[in-house]
């Protein structure tokens, strides 16, 4: 078994909350997605611990704002191209 070092990366304060932070993510995203599911109470739970875990430090703040860039371009780039806008997925190259 190989044994870690503490200064591995994956150890990090950042890549812990990087983790977190997309964890946090889709927990949101699953439970916006089932707004019509009759728990609205797990729903206001979890927008409180999420709101805890944000306070507890700004590297959850931090990572959380880098998590929800990294998704707003993944979610643009795969999005199918606009037929009016005349070019491709790649902006017409």
């Amino acid at each position: 078994m190989r044994h870690r070092n503490r200064n591995d990366s994956t150890h990090s304060p950042d890549s812990q909350a990087g983790i977190e932070a997309a964890d946090w993510l889709l927990r949101l995203q699953n439970a916006d997605a089932g707004r019509k599911r009759p728990y609205p109470a797990r729903a206001g739970r979890w927008a409180a611990a999420f709101l805890d875990w944000l306070n507890r430090s700004p590297h959850h703040v931090r990572a959380f704002l880098e998590i929800i860039e990294i998704d707003r371009k993944l979610r643009s780039f795969l999005r199918p191209p606009d037929p009016s806008s005349g070019g491709g997925a790649l902006g017409g190259h």
